[in-house]
């Protein structure tokens, strides 16, 4: 037996699924920016300098927040 009514699926409000979409690019970018953050703590580290000095953790922290411009820059320049 056919029936004339159609199945409704209930769609997601595309403003909740445009919230999702920030929220997961905006985990990720906080994910980088602490995975930068360490490595430049690291390589202080490394380096012998004290990665405790507020100095050091000012680069890092500036790093972290701008990782993209950090690599950008760290591909560039010559080491």
């Amino acid at each position: 037996m056919a029936s004339n009514q159609q199945d409704h699926v209930p769609k997601e409000d595309t403003g909740a699924v445009t919230r999702r979409v920030w929220l997961i690019a905006l985990c990720l970018y906080a994910a980088a920016a602490a995975l930068d953050f360490a490595a430049h703590l690291s390589a202080d580290s490394r380096a012998g300098r004290n990665w405790h000095d507020p100095a050091n953790l000012a680069v890092a922290f500036s790093a972290g927040l701008f990782w993209p411009a950090d690599l950008i820059a760290g591909l560039l320049l010559p080491r």
